[in-house]
């Protein structure tokens, strides 16, 4: 299975993971000491805790109820940061449908069938 002088084995590998072994696409990586949201939280939390005389857990157990009673009065946007930074943002499906118009040049056998094969699904789809 040849298409324009490579094999398509190669083709794929290059696709899935597009640097050498042992070569990054980040080769500096994260500056050396630079911290994440995480452990700058929890240090605040801790330092704001010594002030008020608790513990990080009742701090932050105040902090979250503060949130939880204003997102329940419309305004959710400091916790849902807080949340979506410590935990990821919630993953949403969502479908998107994409109109084509006019033709597209194809030049591989393989290329051809596959646009035939998706022309035949769109007319089906009409």
């Amino acid at each position: 299975m040849e298409e324009d002088g490579k094999n398509s084995k190669e083709t794929a590998r290059t696709i899935g993971t597009p640097f050498k072994e042992g070569e990054s696409g980040n080769p500096n990586g994260r500056p050396k000491g630079q911290r994440n949201y995480a452990t700058i939280y929890r240090e605040a939390l801790i330092k704001l805790a010594k002030l008020n005389n608790k513990t990080p857990e009742e701090l932050e157990e105040e902090i979250l109820s503060k949130g939880l009673l204003n997102a329940r009065g419309g305004n959710y946007a400091f916790y849902k940061d807080v949340l979506d930074r410590l935990h990821g943002t919630a993953t949403t499906k969502s479908e998107t449908k994409v109109e084509m118009s006019g033709s597209v040049d194809v030049k591989s056998k393989e290329a051809q069938a596959i646009a035939q094969k998706y022309e035949e699904e769109i007319k089906k789809t009409l």
